[in-house]
């Protein structure tokens, strides 16, 4: 008698453990092999010495793990096991892990550290340190009691999901490898990433669940309820939920509503969110509170001393002396420090009163005051101070919570000491201030308002005691006014301020202000500006030079000394500026200027208007610039026609020295008098439509590249001129000359689309200019799928440079139209080139059936959510436009949706409209998908585009719309693959999974009404799951009145899935019982099924279902394999009377089941001679009942029961070897299956 399998699992990552039924004699690993993973071959087959039904067969190599379920087969026994085999990542369990998941209700083997037990039903482990994907809960009232949290262990599962959290059920501990270890983790996350809104199986919620974590700086907002808090880390942008799922009912861990804390725990999803689960109270560490932050020390204790540590092993000792703080250290580093807190994006002061001893003994000592951690980089400042108390101040920005204030430097080799009198430490000491603003930021701040900026000092004290100082970013400037600052500060200082705005006289300045120097030397070179330039407000505190400068007619007035001055003066382009000179600097009374034109460098200022400020007579540079010059080629108003002109010239260029055709240009000498400077050359076109690169020269000769190949393109009026620079930044320009290029032009083919006429697919294609006439030879249709080429079997002329091609174009495959030989009417010259035209695209075609099944809006009945065009305020098309169904015209069904765009007449230059599908925006479509629907066109200039929304607006290319009155264009966007171009807050990416339609872009060049029709929006879906329908039709009581002979008869099936008996579905009645069956492969979930049964494949009234032209059967196909039973034509026994009990089982019965083996569904078929109490119920190979099928009274007849591998709590049974009994009276009947996965 074959033994068979108990049971059949993965015992390590080498090993597979088979438990028999009963005892083994001997094993042959040549007898064993394993199906799903490739390459396993067993060297060995080990009867267990104690327990003789166990065998464990050895692999020859590690078993690789993958998500290909395995089947161990026993050959000699003819039996069967599926199972993962090797050791399975716990990620693989998680739904979202990248690489997918494995299936439920199959043993994996697993090895991981436990990191939380709830001592209860609910265990939680993790195999990998690298963070996401690699937690999960095992769900067993029996297995927290085998191990404890550090455990290493071995165990065998299955993935369960309840309620969208993945479980590990029915688990198996093998081996504890070792205990008191530390788990994976926690790994840092935000409090976002289980935000409350994620919905199920969502990352990043779902990438962290089952894993230990952390989320630190937790705001407690509200709670305990249900044994949950609301809570938030990022100021209530996101929120999520601490819940009890380890420590149940929170019974250790207690927070407070309004404070902070640092929080560990598990994630889990409890049916409705993500939380975060601590295991006790030792994972939940209360913060300091803000209002606990600041500190004022007089040191009149010595209670403060026990913050201080030093962090240089702790050789810089700390004790209290009298009423001060003494800091001292035997030589070499020098560090004492304590930790401080802060609100991140806050602004923080600290205060000391500090005396240093023995610092002043060598050049190498250093020492300094500051705080480190809190903020990006440290704010300190040296604090020697020999022999007497100095108070020491530093300002800061911080955006972390937690810093150190620190004393610190480097001593010499002796002993160092440092006395603190006194300290203070101040959190967010400007409330209300939270950001730290670049100067452009800063100068928006309003009057009053307070500000904080960094910049780099460009003046002390030049203009005053008290400057103003001028600090600048590399965008703009601003003044601080403030003596501390104008006193401390050198030039090069890059500082951060925080003060007040204030407007003085139209100056924008900082006064009242906190300054720290936070870093020196930094070199600010002035920009170049213009007067016009001063006449905003966009270089008011900036450092600048203005070239060229000379004095006006009524000449320049130099200060005596002592004495402020200010003079009208022209810059280089004969504009007038006001240039101020102050007493403060060292130019009043210095000797005047005597050579014009001039570079002065200087502040751009502000008193009741602009005005420039040198600092110093250095800032002062005479310079003159490039003399006049002129063009000498090409000539003012000349036109080329030809590249024969002498204008265009052969030159060598590129390696090896090929002649490429140019353009020529040259201009007389622009000479600069300035001994050793130099001019360069820049052509440049005035409107930008000349060369992208800049053609930039030191002689008096330009070469110009141009298109030798299509010279057309270049056809249009061209204004350039030549502009001369020295070194200095000395500017002339020449004269401008206009001229014009006028090559003869071929057509080319400027758009080309795949449309549907009456369904067929043809090409569409407009041309650049009027040809004279068309052919097919002049055509070849570019299949890109295989590049074959193919000539058109038709073009027609639409009108005079539009033409519509017919011809091979196969579905889903991408199209080019190659052209050539194509004139202008009384012209020779032609190209050959090749557009791009698309992809046929034929939506609702049979090879695309999921068309229907994901139709957004059919417009039969309305538009769906689409709203009125004008409903967003991106729309400039007139009111009276609208969207509606109309039955004028239809691409699918009997309807579409009629846009009517009305021009607005109070604007010109065309019209924008934004058609929103609904808002807020709700419909969703997979990032996998295409999205299309069909078009039919107008009479305008109009484009359209599709827009979605993932974390911005992301949008398909503008299509242009076809002009024939015959065709309906596909408009679509194909969002794995078409390039998307990002619209206001978009970046051209689509991002995620999923995304919401954020409607249809149109818009028109002219000012015309036009008319669209929509039809047919839809997704495409790319990513396909297909299923399988099982057909059964009893022709038991066809057989007894007449109408079915068993013998010869059949019966089939005919329907839209088969071209209604186009491609014959006959269906089998392998077991005898008048049940025929046909199983249907490769269904889509939600395709509609329309079909009827019929005797010898007939029409016939007589012999297929219902009258010929009646309404058929209707199924919609769920998303799993499924079974639907009829009888033909509906008739039954009760239907029809029939009282002939030869219509009835003569004998009870119990059948096969089928399929078998089977996943996951299968029908069991019995018969009932006479009416019954019925039990039916099935069993594991130990014998224990695993589901009640049937359990009542039941009438005489053909019965069938289905079962979907569940057990009695709707749980998915392993796979494996089943029983399954029937009991009704005294009849009693026994049959095995087999489930696989």
């Amino acid at each position: 008698i074959p033994l068979e399998f108990a049971d059949a699992y993965p015992s390590s990552g080498t090993t597979i453990t088979i438990d028999y039924t009963d005892i083994v004699l001997s094993a042959d690993p040549a007898n064993y092999s394993l199906l799903g993973t490739p390459g396993v071959a067993f060297t060995s087959a080990t009867i267990d010495p104690v327990d003789a039904s166990i065998v464990t067969l050895t692999a020859s190599a590690e078993i690789m793990y993958d998500l290909v379920l395995d089947t161990l087969i026993d050959a000699a026994n003819t039996d069967t096991a599926v199972f993962y085999a090797g050791i399975t990542p716990i990620g693989w369990t998680n739904t979202n892990n990248p690489g997918g998941h494995i299936e439920d209700g199959f043993v994996a083997l697993f090895n991981g550290y436990v990191s939380a037990n709830d001592e209860y039903n609910n265990v939680w482990v993790n195999d990998a340190e690298d963070g996401e994907y690699t937690g999960a809960m095992i769900f067993s009232y029996d297995f927290d009691a085998e191990v404890a949290v550090g455990d290493e262990i071995a165990f065998l599962a299955e993935r369960d999901t309840y309620k969208n959290l993945t479980e590990l059920v029915n688990p198996v501990l093998l081996e504890v490898f070792s205990s008191g270890n530390l788990p994976y983790g926690p790994f840092e996350i935000a409090g976002a990433d289980i935000d409350t809104s994620l919905s199920a199986d969502t990352d990043p919620g779902e990438k962290w669940e089952g894993q230990l974590v952390k989320i630190d700086s937790v705001f407690v907002i509200s709670g305990p309820t249900n044994y949950q808090y609301l809570c938030t880390d990022d100021d209530s942008v996101t929120y999520f939920l601490i819940g009890d799922n380890v420590d149940y009912h929170l019974s250790n861990v207690t927070l407070n509503v309004g404070d902070y804390y640092n929080i560990v725990g598990i994630v889990d999803y409890d049916g409705s969110h993500y939380r975060l689960n601590p295991r006790g109270a030792d994972d939940v560490v209360r913060l300091t509170p803000p209002s606990e932050f600041d500190i004022t020390e007089t040191f009149s204790t010595g209670d403060d001393v026990a913050n201080w540590r030093s962090d240089n092993s702790g050789w810089t000792s700390r004790t209290h002396l009298d009423t001060v703080l003494q800091l001292s250290d035997a030589g070499w580093t020098f560090d004492a420090r304590r930790t401080v807190y802060a609100e991140p994006n806050t602004f923080f002061k600290a205060t000391a009163k500090i005396k240093t001893g023995s610092f002043n003994t060598s050049a190498s000592q250093y020492l300094y005051f500051g705080i480190d951690g809190l903020g990006e980089q440290p704010y300190q400042v040296s604090c020697i101070s020999e022999n007497e108390f100095t108070t020491f101040t530093i300002i800061g920005y911080a955006v972390n919570d937690t810093g150190s204030l620190y004393i610190a430097g480097q001593g010499a080799s002796g002993a160092d000491t440092v006395w603190v009198d006194e300290y203070s430490y101040k959190n967010n000491y400007v409330p209300g201030l939270t950001a730290l603003s670049d100067i452009p930021g800063a100068r928006t701040i309003a009057d009053g308002e307070m500000v904080a900026t960094t910049g780099i000092a460009t003046t002390t004290t030049n203009f005053g005691s008290a400057g103003p100082v001028y600090i600048q970013d590399a965008a703009a400037g601003i003044a601080v006014y403030d003596y501390d600052v104008a006193q401390n500060v050198a030039l090069g200082d890059e500082i951060m301020v925080v003060g007040e705005i204030d407007i003085y006289n139209g100056l924008v300045e900082i006064k009242n202000a906190d300054y720290i120097v936070l870093s020196t030397e930094n070199e600010v070179e002035p920009v170049e500006i213009t007067a016009t330039d001063m006449d905003g407000e966009a270089f008011e505190g900036m450092l600048v030079v203005m070239k060229g400068c000379d004095t006006t007619a009524a000449g320049l007035t130099w200060p005596a000394e002592g004495s402020n001055q200010g003079n009208e003066l022209l810059d280089k382009n004969d504009s007038t500026f006001y240039c101020y000179i102050d007493k403060d600097t060292d130019i009043d009374g210095s000797p005047k200027p005597d050579k014009w034109p001039i570079n002065i460098t200087g502040i751009v200022g502000d008193y009741k208007g602009a005005q420039l400020l040198p600092r110093s007579l250095a800032d002062f540079n005479p310079n003159t610039v490039p003399g006049d010059f002129t063009i000498l080629n090409p000539a003012d108003g000349s036109t080329f026609t030809s590249l024969d002109d002498p204008a265009f010239v052969d030159m060598p260029f590129g390696e090896g020295g090929a002649n490429v055709k140019t353009f020529f240009t040259n201009w007389t000498k622009a000479v600069d008098p300035d001994e050793g400077d130099t001019v360069s050359y820049q052509l440049k076109f005035i409107g930008g439509n000349g060369p992208d690169e800049e053609l930039i020269t030191q002689d008096t000769v330009l070469y110009v590249l141009i298109d030798e190949e299509k010279p057309w393109k270049m056809n249009g009026e061209y204004d350039v001129y030549v502009q001369a620079k020295d070194l200095f930044g000395g500017i002339n320009v020449s004269d401008t000359v206009h001229f014009t290029f006028d090559f003869e032009a071929p057509p080319e083919i400027n758009y080309a689309d795949v449309v549907l006429v009456d369904g067929t697919p043809k090409l569409y294609a407009t041309f650049s200019t009027e040809f004279a006439s068309v052919d097919v030879a002049n055509f070849m249709i570019v299949d890109m799928f295989d590049g074959s080429a193919t000539v058109p079997t038709a073009v027609d002329s639409l009108d005079s440079v539009t033409v519509m091609l017919s011809g091979d174009l196969i579905e889903d495959h991408f199209i080019g139209l190659a052209y050539s030989g194509i004139v202008a009417p009384g012209k020779t010259l032609t190209v050959a080139d090749t557009a791009w035209a698309g992809e046929v695209l034929i939506p609702f075609s049979p090879n695309h059936l999921e068309d229907e099944i994901h139709m957004i809006t059919d417009f039969e009945s309305n538009v769906g959510k689409f709203l009125d065009p004008n409903f967003s305020g991106s729309t400039t098309a007139g009111d009276a436009s609208s969207f509606e169904v109309s039955d004028e015209e239809a691409f699918h069904g009997s309807k579409s949706g009629k846009m009517t765009i009305v021009d607005n007449t109070t604007t010109t230059g065309g019209w924008y409209v934004r058609e929103l599908y609904g808002y807020p925006f709700s419909y969703t479509v997979k990032t996998s998908s295409k999205l299309m629907f069909a078009l039919k066109g107008t009479d305008a200039d109009v484009q359209i585009r599709l827009s979605v929304k993932d974390s911005g607006y992301e949008q398909s290319p503008w299509v242009n719309v076809s002009l024939s009155p015959d065709d309906w264009q596909i408009v679509s966007f194909d969002l794995l693959n078409d390039p998307a171009e990002g619209w206001i807050t978009g970046n051209g990416i689509i991002e995620g999974e999923t995304v919401l339609i954020e409607g249809i872009h149109i818009r028109c060049a002219e000012d015309k009404d036009v008319v669209l029709y929509i039809d047919g929006f839809t997704e495409r879906q790319t990513e396909l799951e297909y299923v399988d329908v099982t057909m059964e039709v009893s022709m038991a009581v066809q057989t007894l009145l007449g109408n079915f002979n068993i013998a010869s008869d059949f019966v089939d099936v005919a329907g839209n899935f088969n071209n209604w008996g186009g491609n014959p579905m006959v269906l089998d009645d392998s077991d005898g019982d008048s049940v025929y069956s046909y199983t249907i492969t490769g269904l889509l979930p939600g395709q509609k099924l329309e079909y009827k049964f019929r005797i010898n494949g007939s029409w016939d009234d007589n012999t297929a279902e219902f009258p010929y032209g009646g309404p058929a059967r209707t199924y919609t196909v769920p998303d799993t394999n499924s079974v639907i039973f009829h009888w033909y034509k509906d008739e039954d026994r009760s239907v029809l009377g029939i009282d002939d009990m030869n219509v009835l089982p003569k004998v009870f019965a119990l059948h096969q089941n089928y399929p078998n083996p089977f996943n996951p569904i299968m029908t069991i078929k019995y018969d009932l001679p006479r009416e019954s109490n019925v039990k039916i119920a099935i069993y594991d190979v130990m014998g224990r009942e695993v589901c009640t099928l049937v359990n009542t009274k039941q009438r005489a007849g053909y019965q069938s029961v289905q079962w979907n591998a569940r057990d009695n709590y709707g749980r998915l049974v392993s796979s494996g070897y089943y029983i399954y009994v029937m009991q009704a009276g005294d009849f009693h009947k026994t049959q095995k299956m087999i489930l696989l996965k």
